[in-house]
Parts: C-alpha cells; sequence; structure tokens
C-alpha cells in the first residue's frame, strides 16, 4: 500500500467518526425521551416484556407487589375500621389524550398549585378549589391530589378490566390516580416514592339504558371523537369527580398494596376497588374501543393480566354477615352488594353477564383476624 495514503485514510475515518458521535449526541437524548412510549398491551412489546424492554422496568418482571390482581372474596380480611374514601373539591379542568397505547384524562394544575396541599373544604360544602380534587380518609393516611384517570377496555364486552372479581372480567375500568402532596410535590416526584401514589378503581359495567350511564363518563367518552390519532388531545372543563364517584359508590371498597399497572411498574401505590361499577352503554363502549382507529392497536385490548398476589393481604370493610360497610350504620342504598354480587338490576340489559351467573352469596375464610375484627366492631358499636 503507498504510504502516502494511509494518514489521509485515518484522517476520513476520524471525521466519519466524529461525525457519528455528533449524530449520536444529538439524536441519542430524542430516542431515550421516547423511550417510556415503546412499550404496548401485545405482542413483543407486552407485558410479558416489558421488564426486558428496558432495565428501569425490571420491576414489572421480577417485583412482587405488582398489579392488577384478582380478588378473591374467599380471602378478604375485614377490617371495621375502615371509613369512606372522601373527596376534597370537585370540578377540574383536564386534557383527555390518546397516548398511543389507550386514554387518558391529565388533570390540569394551576400554576401557582404544587405538592403539600392545605386545603381544608369537603366535597360537600361547595366552597372547594374548582381546579383541583384532594383524596382523603378510607385507608388513607395522607393526603392525595388527583393527577390522572386512564381507561382500560377490552376488544369486546367479555373482557377490559384489569382487575377481576373471583376470576371474572369485567367490560372495563377506570382508574383514578392521585399522588401524595403532603411529602411530594409532583406525580412524577411521587410516583417511584413510598406512599408516593394511591389508585381509586371502579369497574365499568354495560347497559343497554341510555338513563343509567354516569353523566360524567357520558361526558369523556363522547369527546373520543376529538382524540382518534396517537397525541391528539382534547381540554375537558369542568368534569365533575363527585359525580364521576358519588358518595354511595365511596363507602364500601377492598383495599390493598400494589403497583402501577404500566411501566415502570413502580410497588408504590395503595389500591382502592370500589364495590359497585358505574354503567355505560355498548355503544360508548364501542366508542372506547375505536378511539384508536388509524393505530396498529385499533380495537385491540388495553389492559394489563392479572398479577400474583404473593400473599399480599387485601382488606375490606365490607361486612358479610350484615352486607354493609361497617363504617356507615346510616347507609340507606337499596342496591347493596356483595364483593362478588354484581346483581341484574339496573344493568337494563336481558342477559346476564359472566359475572351474574356466579353464586349470588360469598363464603368468607373465617380466619381468627376476620373474628377478631368483627367482635372488635360488635363491641364498638354497643358501647
Amino acid at each position: 500500500m503507498n504510504q502516502k495514503y494511509v494518514p489521509r485514510k485515518i484522517y476520513q475515518l476520524n471525521v466519519i467518526g466524529f461525525l457519528f458521535s455528533s449524530l449520536l449526541i444529538i439524536f441519542l437524548p430524542l430516542v431515550l425521551c421516547q423511550w417510556e412510549h415503546w412499550w404496548t398491551y401485545e405482542g413483543i412489546s407486552g407485558p410479558k416484556f416489558w421488564g426486558r424492554l428496558n432495565r428501569n422496568w425490571i420491576l414489572c418482571n421480577i417485583g412482587r407487589r405488582q398489579s392488577p390482581i384478582d380478588i378473591d372474596p374467599s380471602s378478604l380480611l375485614f377490617d371495621p375500621m375502615l371509613g369512606p374514601l372522601q373527596l376534597i373539591g370537585d370540578h377540574v379542568n383536564g386534557n383527555l389524550i390518546n397516548t398511543g397505547q389507550g386514554i387518558l384524562f391529565k388533570v390540569l394544575h394551576d400554576k401557582h398549585q404544587h405538592g403539600h396541599s392545605n386545603q381544608q373544604q369537603s366535597s360537600h360544602t361547595g366552597e372547594s378549589d374548582s381546579r383541583s380534587v384532594t383524596l382523603i380518609d378510607g385507608p388513607l393516611t395522607y393526603r392525595y391530589t388527583l393527577d390522572h384517570i386512564s381507561f382500560h377496555y377490552g376488544r369486546n364486552q367479555s373482557k377490559g378490566s384489569e382487575h377481576t372479581i373471583d376470576g371474572s372480567q369485567l367490560p372495563g375500568e377506570i382508574q383514578l390516580y392521585a399522588y401524595n402532596s403532603q411529602l411530594y410535590n409532583s406525580w412524577d416526584e411521587a410516583s417511584n416514592r413510598a406512599h408516593g401514589v394511591v389508585a381509586v378503581s371502579i369497574l365499568l359495567q354495560a347497559t343497554l339504558d341510555p338513563n343509567l350511564t354516569n353523566s360524567q363518563l357520558k361526558k369523556l367518552t363522547l369527546a373520543l371523537k376529538n382524540i382518534t390519532t396517537k397525541g391528539s388531545s382534547h381540554k375537558i372543563e369542568s368534569l365533575s369527580i363527585v359525580d364521576l364517584v358519588p358518595d354511595q359508590l365511596r363507602k364500601q371498597y377492598v383495599t390493598y398494596d400494589g403497583s402501577l399497572t404500566k411501566p415502570a411498574c413502580h410497588e408504590t401505590v395503595q389500591w382502592i376497588i370500589l364495590n359497585k361499577p358505574i354503567y355505560m352503554t355498548a355503544q360508548l363502549f364501542h366508542s372506547l374501543r375505536m378511539s384508536s382507529s388509524s393505530e396498529p392497536s385499533h380495537n385491540g385490548d388495553s389492559y394489563r393480566p392479572v398479577q400474583r398476589l404473593n400473599s399480599r393481604p387485601i382488606r375490606t370493610n365490607i361486612n358479610f354477615d350484615t352486607n354493609h360497610s361497617p363504617a356507615n350504620e346510616d347507609n340507606e342504598d337499596g342496591n347493596r352488594r356483595r364483593t362478588n354480587q354484581w346483581t341484574q338490576s339496573g344493568s337494563g340489559n336481558g342477559s346476564s353477564s359472566s359475572m351474574l351467573k356466579r353464586k349470588q352469596t360469598c363464603t368468607m375464610k373465617r380466619s381468627v383476624m376476620y373474628k377478631a375484627n368483627l367482635q372488635l366492631f360488635k363491641e364498638l358499636t354497643a358501647a
């Protein structure tokens, strides 16, 4: 080889290497910032592979307190000290967003508003800040500020909910996520920290009677026609959280410690699964499934499969002996349901779902803890 060409080749290689390094420096942050979107609910980027796609998501594969789970009524632990979940505030403004993986309602907070909330008004006073909602009481030790609402559904009405009841899946589920605003300043700070998040799960049931449809749920689903492509959003004003999750709905629930149901699956969530569903018509379910009409995931499933319980306790304030919530003696709701008893009244259709085909009573394991708590409840009420 002619020696005079060697320096020139080395120079050319150095130039190419410099250009490649420059491009890598420019574009690598752009690639990394989009990494959180490289997951789906199906295929090689589905739930089984989340922990392999990103080392920061390893809990999705090896975590032992993962969500969602199946709620087995026979293994619930009765806790008479669990009172109703309370809301401070009511109406919020936000953006309904098509994320590509599903539908999300993101609450818009005031710029001057951040964590460590000191609001004192109750939702029933009508005096609270109209742009934020805080969750207190129930099983909660801290105060949590509502951050977003996620929707989960299936490719048909036989499935869709993330949590299941005694092995049965409902057509859908909405989840209200709130962050600990006493310890942390934002969702991003709280989502991977201890006691950082509470998630309230409301199961969705189908009905043929449009009068039974939850008004705020209808408001959200009717806006889906405006966000049919990935990344599109539509502003929703004055969404009533109190109407979406009314008082009667917040009295009976089960609760357990779990995780986020999407990457990075942080195990920082206290879950509250409400005992009663809210209703949507089949047409609105169809709108939900068709909301990503131009996406590859169109009409696909939008839920994570149930995870192992791994000996975690699941507590409830539903007293199966008396069929009422022990912390609420004045419960006048005539349509009380046991945890696995989704009665057909109000469903509005002539056929029963898979849940309705199951037995209408629940035989709970009479554990020592259950008997002790029930005896304590009787003593407290007799005092």
